[in-house]
């Protein structure tokens, strides 16, 4: 379509204000039923209406592959300037043949758009139509690339075509515009990848996928991501191109795994690791075995993800990557953190810190700083803890991010919940559920619903807080997250302890040790022998309680947590175990039950101000270092 022949269209006529316009409501062409006689007439009667090159035009976006467009892609795909295209935008919507939407976006209804794509069939050539996807491509190819540029200037990305500039482009020139483009318009790249995928266009296809993974991984939009690198990764394989087959196995695992599909993610994950190496490609290949620590971390096996992660940090200093390797130390402190290691843990994020920083990656540093603040937190310093966090969210504020913002939020809740700021803390956990279930970020659900829960039996709602933990163990369960499914069955066990139902806690606590042992959670094991311990005082049995606290004694005492000195003291409480008392006195125990804990209630307006926690009473949550 050329330039003059859409100036030429200004002046085609309107419809006529009588009845065409009352048959052409926007009720009457978007409905999503089948077309009726009469809105199929009045979307005919509407084009019919309009100028020989905006029934061109008209066409043309029928044939686009994505929701809604913008002025500046309508221009690529027609072949027209941004004025001739913002007027034949505005002309369609006057004839009630497309919706504006806010931002500067429109869209055509459903039943316009199968008017439209049928009349192209018809009166547009095969090549026409390619032609017009094609400039599309180019211009999402070109304006992805300078705003992925802009968003992750450090960002690795295997070696993409340079597209042709694009007559007209939106303001790209910053953080804050490259981020309001793709926050706008990822959708519409992955489907047109998706569409180019369909039609025998595999390199635009890969391109435009990979060109999109840092933004999907900073937005965590994990379950529309999917389709599209799994595509891409087809595409590479015809293709036969070695490093992007690399290249996309590594971005569907990282997909993959932080969607919770922690077993799927692996292969994928080993065959970009050996892609890598036959290729000499280092750098790839670190960051192909750091993955693998990853899904083997979120599946609940910390001892196998520190060897990768170890692996990981050696290849990318072999590769002279400070920032691969910052990454790598950050996971294998989250690793060593598990596993109860806890200086080595601070010593790998201590050093992945000064190593971010030193690199200029805001997002990392702000990722360590996340990380070691629940560190701090574990030790009882939540007021240097509130500092991480804080410091973290004023980065993330300025860089951007909302999942990332969200697991900030999901963070600060944990330490007014450590304070006993309980309405504080439940508002920024919702906070942050709100965001974690908008993106489908179902690890970091199951998170922050086991925390939610906590913050109820914290209040002694245990109703609320049972339903949160049922709700977490469903979502973990569905994903394959071991870690998550433990704390919900453990803290299960509390709330039915703290509630006087002693045997089902009992049920609940086995249940979580078998699983904690199984996954070499030594911390879990501890705080579940605990909870055993309690039920047992609460059954009247004072000599089973002891030898349970004995054994989490021993592993807390390993661990060096403050724990121990707990567990010490309520075996001191107990006492020694008495000598048999005489026959006429087997009924009475020296030690009575705990009282029976208050009712289950509903949701509080107001948590009870005194009731602070101890740390032994927070439990431990998954490191979330996903940031």
């Amino acid at each position: 379509m050329c330039s003059s022949d859409l100036a030429g269209d200004a002046g085609a006529p309107g419809p006529s204000p009588g009845g065409l316009a009352r048959q052409r409501s926007p009720a009457r062409v978007s409905g999503t039923g089948a077309a009726s006689p009469e809105a199929l007439a009045a979307i005919d009667s509407s084009y019919q209406a309009l100028g020989i090159d905006h029934q061109r035009f008209c066409r043309v976006l029928g044939a686009c592959p994505c929701a809604d467009v913008s002025a500046h892609a309508a221009a690529a795909l027609a072949g027209c300037t941004l004025a001739e295209a913002e007027k034949a935008l505005g002309t369609l919507a006057d004839h009630h043949l497309l919706a504006r939407n806010p931002g500067g976006r429109y869209q055509l209804p459903r039943l316009v758009r199968d008017y439209a794509t049928a009349r192209a069939a018809r009166e547009d050539s095969a090549a026409d139509q390619r032609q017009a996807a094609g400039r599309l491509l180019g211009y999402y190819l070109y304006t992805a690339d300078q705003a992925d540029r802009q968003l992750d200037p450090l960002r690795r990305r295997r070696p993409v075509p340079a597209a042709r500039r694009p007559p007209a482009i939106p303001a790209l020139g910053s953080r804050a515009d490259a981020a309001g483009f793709l926050d706008a318009e990822w959708r519409n790249i992955l489907q047109a990848a998706q569409h180019a995928g369909q039609h025998d266009q595999a390199r635009q296809c890969a391109d435009l996928t990979h060109l999109l993974a840092g933004f999907v991984a900073i937005e965590a939009h994990w379950e529309e991501a999917a389709a599209a690198h799994a595509m891409a990764l087809q595409a590479c394989r015809d293709l036969a191109d070695q490093t992007a087959v690399a290249q996309a196995a590594l971005e569907l695992s990282v997909v993959r795994q932080q969607a919770g599909q922690h077993e799927e993610s692996l292969p994928l994950a080993r065959e970009a690791a050996v892609i890598f190496r036959a290729l000499g490609e280092q750098r790839g290949e670190a960051e192909a075995i750091d993955q693998m620590g990853m899904a083997h971390q979120r599946a609940g096996r910390p001892h196998e993800a520190l060897a990768y992660f170890a692996e990981a940090a050696a290849r990318f200093e072999g590769a002279a990557d400070p920032r691969g390797r910052a990454g790598a130390l950050s996971h294998a402190g989250i690793a060593c953190w598990h596993l109860g290691r806890r200086e080595q843990a601070l010593k790998h994020l201590d050093e992945g810190l000064g190593l971010y920083r030193q690199a200029g990656d805001q997002r990392g540093e702000a990722k360590t700083l996340n990380n070691l603040g629940k560190i701090q937190l574990y030790r009882g310093h939540d007021r240097e803890a509130l500092q991480y966090y804080q410091h973290a969210l004023c980065i993330l504020e300025r860089i951007g991010g909302a999942h990332s913002q969200a697991v900030l939020h999901h963070n600060i809740g944990t330490v007014h919940h450590y304070k006993g700021s309980f309405d504080a803390g439940l508002a920024s956990c919702q906070r942050a559920l709100a965001i974690y279930r908008r993106i489908g970020d179902r690890p970091d659900e199951a998170d922050v619903l086991n925390d939610i829960g906590a913050i109820y039996q914290s209040a002694a709602c245990y109703g609320d807080a049972l339903e949160h933990y049922q709700q977490a163990q469903r979502i973990a369960a569905q994903i394959g997250d071991r870690g998550q499914q433990l704390i919900a069955l453990r803290r299960t066990g509390d709330a039915c302890r703290e509630s006087g139902r002693y045997h089902e806690s009992l049920g609940r606590y086995q249940a979580a040790l078998a699983l904690a042992r199984e996954a070499g959670e030594s911390y879990e094991e501890g705080k579940i022998l605990e909870g055993i311990a309690g039920s047992r005082l609460g059954l009247r049995q004072p000599d089973a309680a002891r030898i349970e606290l004995r054994r989490a004694l021993d592993i807390f005492e390993r661990l060096g947590v403050p724990e121990a000195e707990s567990a010490r003291s309520r075996i001191d409480a107990i006492g020694p175990a008495p000598a048999p008392p005489p026959a006429s006195l087997a009924h009475s125990a020296s030690l009575a039950p705990p009282a029976p804990a208050p009712p289950a209630s509903s949701a509080p307006s107001a948590f009870p101000a005194a009731a602070v926690l101890t740390w032994a009473e927070i439990g431990r949550a998954s490191c979330r270092e996903r940031v």
